[in-house]
């Protein structure tokens, strides 16, 4: 239940983050976009360096990823 509430979380992030980059694309100020989609500027900064380029699916797409390399590398070290 937990895991399927923070996927949610992690596509409204993506999703606000696109509209910041739509907003800016239209000339509207980096403040005012970031204001229009109701956080403050530093979660903004904070989840646009953690998910900045990824498309909604990207995050499922990079934590499956992830789990497959740290399963092959722990196969390997044992």
């Amino acid at each position: 239940m937990l895991r399927l509430l923070f996927a949610i979380f992690r596509k409204i992030i993506v999703v606000k983050l696109r509209q910041v980059e739509v907003l800016m694309g239209q000339g509207m100020p980096q403040f005012d976009a970031i204001g229009q989609i109701n956080v403050t500027e530093q979660a903004y900064y904070r989840w646009n360096k953690k998910h900045s380029g990824m498309g909604p699916q990207q995050p499922k797409e990079l934590r499956l990823l992830k789990k497959r390399t740290s399963s092959f590398g722990a196969r390997f070290l044992t």
